[in-house]
């Protein structure tokens, strides 16, 4: 939403515009279209800019118009109750269908082409077009070549196809963005009153907010290292659980669309073993070493997240 009549906010305009977006859509719960459609609000971010501000919404939708179109309509009302706000503009809207949900719709369709309800079947005809999308996104995985999951260029004979192995690096790119959404999709559930269910947090030892956000800053610190060109091993056990939950992800992800097999477990392991190796560290580790030790370095000396060291105590 750029501004027009003032095109340059300061930080504590910034603040504000903040905090008048937040409290509005804080407010609303979800739109009834005038067929009756209802369209619930999930979440919502806000970022502000110099000149506006960006506002991201998770919403729970029937169909991928009637999301993009009461979207608009609630961010356009919470800028006219606002008064202050009130000559603003949203000038671009886009819609996206979350990752998983776009796997269980293609699992899920009708029609003479929808996949077989069998998975094994599904397996023998798996969509051309998602399996190349997903192998296009392995170069995103840029601290790792196609040998960390199985395929050595060098080898004749490697142990994963390449084909395999891109596909695995693939799913793991594509999974960085789910697995962040899912974690702060649970955060959001974790403060509900009544009880909820949990798309990750069923993983971890302590369910508690202080606990979970300083997970979540963990898992955010070393999947974002996937995308740089060089690479540190976990610091900490938190960062090391986010991996392994990034590599579930990546297997799920594959197994909905009947693309999962030996060669991409097989991919999948040799990754796991590469991206966790660590020639500092001279002791074996648990496999949980209890709550109070996520977020400790696991070589004495190693820096980890300031985040992680800062809120120790919080939970």
């Amino acid at each position: 939403m750029p501004l027009e009549t003032y095109p340059d906010l300061d930080a504590l305009q910034r603040f504000g515009v903040g905090a008048v977006l937040s409290d509005g859509l804080d407010s609303v719960e979800g739109f009834e279209e005038a067929d009756g459609v209802g369209v619930d609000l999930v979440d919502f971010r806000v970022s502000t800019r110099s000149d506006g501000a960006a506002v991201l919404l998770s919403v729970d939708a029937p169909t991928l118009e009637s999301a993009e179109r009461t979207a608009r309509q609630m961010v356009m009302g919470v800028l006219e109750a606002s008064g202050i706000l009130a000559d603003w503009r949203v000038v671009r809207s886009e819609v996206q269908l979350h990752d998983d949900l776009v796997y269980e719709s293609l699992m899920a369709a009708d029609g003479p082409d929808a996949p077989s309800e069998d998975p094994m079947l599904r397996a023998r005809g798996p969509l051309p077009e998602e399996r190349a999308r997903i192998e296009r996104q392995a170069a995103g995985v840029r601290a790792f070549g196609l040998d960390a999951f199985g395929c050595d260029a060098d080898t004749a004979q490697p142990d994963v196809p390449e084909e395999k192995a891109r596909l695995a690096a693939g799913a793991v790119a594509a999974s960085v963005g789910v697995l962040v959404d899912l974690l702060f999709t649970d955060l959001v559930n974790l403060r509900a009153e009544d009880g909820a269910s949990f798309f990750v947090l069923d993983e971890l030892p302590v369910q508690e907010e202080g606990f979970v956000r300083r997970f979540v800053v963990a898992a955010v610190e070393i999947l974002g290292r996937l995308s740089g060109t060089g690479w540190a091993p976990p610091a900490c056990f938190a960062e090391e659980m986010a991996l392994r939950l990034l590599v579930d992800q990546g297997a799920s992800m594959l197994e909905r669309l009947g693309l999962y097999d030996d060669d991409v477990e097989a991919a999948f392991v040799t990754f796991s073993d590469a991206a966790l190796e660590d020639p500092d560290s001279v002791e074996l580790r648990l496999s949980d070493p209890g709550p109070e030790a996520w977020f400790e370095p696991i070589v004495p000396g190693r820096p980890v997240h300031a985040y992680l060291r800062a809120h120790r105590h919080e939970w």
